[in-house]
């Protein structure tokens, strides 16, 4: 159970990093999200993802920690 909650974090970061690639480096919904509200979603998924980063590492230091006491 602990190893599905590692993937689907590490999935929901790399989902993020996608996002922000393609409203970076591309058009994408450039009709319906453009200026500062572009930009706010931008830095708000780049953050989510260093959390989430952060709470991976966090999480997969834990399994590691009891996995070496078993």
């Amino acid at each position: 159970m602990k190893y599905i909650s590692l993937f689907l974090a590490s999935f929901s970061v790399v989902m993020c990093i996608v996002l922000t690639y393609f409203l970076v480096f591309t058009e994408l919904f450039i009709d319906r999200i453009d200026g500062n509200k572009r930009t706010i979603l931008i830095v708000i998924l780049v953050t989510y993802a260093i959390f989430r980063v952060i709470r991976i590492y966090q999480m997969f230091l834990k399994i590691r920690r009891n996995g070496s006491e078993n």
